[in-house]
């Protein structure tokens, strides 16, 4: 009896349970009915404000992305384009370091020549010098020999003078006769001249005409008569 009584109670209990629960979802339900309700009735009064409202935030948003977006994009745009400009530099100055050193390689190859060119020039000054000086010397040399020529040539045309005079004279000598007598010399010429003639002939010779004053001399003159 007792357990009975226990599971009526249980019964009794649940049943309650029940009832409040559905009244509990009444409750619930009627007030979001009424709220539904009161919502359907006051919306139309503020569809108008919340729309622009709506629009506004909307606009505001917008705006905010696109002042966020539109820095970001340039600064994306500013680095790729440092990002080439620095490439680009990047590979004109290791453009213009290659010229460099090709330049500077140039410039050391051009010194180097230059200084071979330096070293050349003063050789060929030195050798131009040395060979300026060795034609000074065949110049004076050979001014020299000219001098020692016309001297010898002068001297070979007083040569041949004083041969031709000695021939001349050797020519008229043998025309005479040569006598020795007593240490000195007498002429007996073969041509015939008056007395002036032979006085001058024998002072063209620097010699005189003899002058018959003694007796030695009248020998001579007689050896001289035979002679011829």
């Amino acid at each position: 009896m007792e357990f009975m009584e226990h599971g009526m109670c249980k019964d009794e209990d649940r049943e309650k349970m029940n009832i409040y629960a559905n009244i509990h979802s009444l409750n619930i339900h009627d007030v979001r009915t009424e709220t539904e309700n009161t919502r359907k009735h006051q919306t139309p009064q503020h569809t108008g404000t919340d729309c622009v409202e709506i629009r506004r935030y909307r606009a505001a948003v917008v705006c905010l992305v696109l002042l966020c977006v539109l820095p970001l994009t340039a600064v994306i745009v500013l680095c790729v384009h440092i990002h080439t400009n620095n490439t680009h530099y990047a590979e004109e100055s290791g453009g213009l370091l290659i010229n460099i050193t090709k330049l500077a390689e140039e410039k050391d190859q051009l010194l180097t020549r230059n200084t071979e060119l330096t070293e050349k020039t003063d050789q060929l000054l030195t050798k131009i010098a040395n060979l300026t000086e060795a034609r000074d010397q065949l110049v004076n040399k050979s001014m020299q020999l000219t001098k020692e020529r016309d001297g010898l040539l002068s001297s070979n045309r007083d040569l041949i003078k004083q041969r031709d005079q000695l021939h001349q004279e050797k020519n008229e000598l043998l025309k005479g006769v040569w006598i020795y007598y007593q240490s000195h010399l007498y002429f007996v010429s073969s041509e015939k001249m008056s007395w002036n003639e032979s006085r001058r002939y024998c002072t063209e010779r620097g010699a005189d005409l003899i002058i018959i004053n003694n007796r030695e001399e009248q020998v001579i003159e007689t050896n001289f008569i035979t002679i011829v």
